[in-house]
């Protein structure tokens, strides 16, 4: 038995509860909403009554998806978890309440300094002896707007996705940033390069401490690489090696191993859920991070 048909097994147990948390929870919203709109139509002939059932139909929207939430992470606990490691190995760890180092991301300047940010599913290993850490991140970036007699708060999604950390053993004492559709100007600290790939240089633009450094890392086989994790993903998506490590951020607007409750338990989402589980070692193998000029 595959580690897939070992998931999809695993799974499998969950599937009458899924069924059962989730018509409980549907039910839940059915009476939310209907309180809802029975305060909303109170509102001008009895303001009193209808903002206390404005008030009930929120608390029993917000108390209805609660099984919801513990049930994605009881799955979380119960079964990615073995997963990882039967896919990574046993040194590999797996903490769905942590994230990669957020500072070291925005350390590398390709993404602003977010005013609110989050992370989870944090997933670390060694692969090929390069050590890597792989979690979800959000950033958000405040915008105040008045019109002069109010003053409103938003926070604006601007990068959520995967962040992934690769520290091979090799010294190589070289910086290239590659990234899609903007990104953050580095002033004159890095040269901008273009490639021979026409492609390439229509997709991302490429920034690095030299001509010579840049093409060192680089390769045509890279560049294919890029464009072929790139295509993998909708959105956008960065490339940064610096200090010894490769960064790889992709802002998809996706949510690695969400347990979506409202989604039958079979094959596909077991298979969706590996995925995001080896991306990390799948990028060390195609990106070539396990050969010799990153090992020594």
């Amino acid at each position: 038995m595959d580690n897939k048909e070992k998931l999809l097994n695993e799974l499998e147990k969950y599937e009458e509860e899924r069924i059962i948390v989730n018509k409980k929870a549907n039910r839940m919203t059915i009476i939310a909403v209907l309180l809802i709109i029975g305060a909303v139509l109170l509102f001008f002939l009895e303001p009193i009554i209808g903002m206390i059932l404005l008030l009930i139909g929120m608390g029993v929207l917000i108390f209805g998806q609660a099984p919801k939430r513990k049930f994605a992470q009881s799955i979380k606990t119960n079964v990615i978890k073995d997963i990882v490691k039967a896919e990574l190995g046993d040194t590999a760890t797996y903490d769905m309440n942590s994230h990669v180092d957020i500072a070291e991301i925005i350390s590398l300047n390709m993404l602003k300094r977010p005013d609110r940010q989050a992370g989870e599913d944090l997933i670390t290993g060694v692969y090929e002896n390069v050590h890597y850490q792989m979690s979800d991140l959000v950033f958000q970036e405040r915008q105040v707007r008045s019109n002069g007699k109010t003053t409103t708060v938003t926070y604006v999604t601007y990068f959520k996705g995967k962040a992934l950390i690769f520290d091979y053993p090799g010294d190589i004492n070289k910086t290239l940033k590659v990234f899609e559709n903007g990104g953050l100007s580095w002033g004159n600290k890095l040269v901008k390069i273009e490639t021979e790939s026409i492609e390439f240089n229509k997709k991302f633009k490429v920034y690095a401490s030299s001509k010579e450094d840049g093409f060192y890392i680089l390769t045509p086989q890279l560049i294919l690489k890029m464009l072929e994790l790139e295509k993998m993903h909708r959105g956008t998506i960065y490339y940064a090696f610096e200090n010894g490590k490769l960064y790889v951020l992709i802002n998809d607007n996706s949510n690695s191993l969400e347990i979506n409750v409202n989604k039958k338990f079979d094959i596909k989402f077991a298979q969706n859920i590996i995925n995001d589980i080896i991306l990390a070692p799948a990028i060390i193998k195609e990106f070539g991070l396990d050969k010799q000029k990153y090992q020594k």
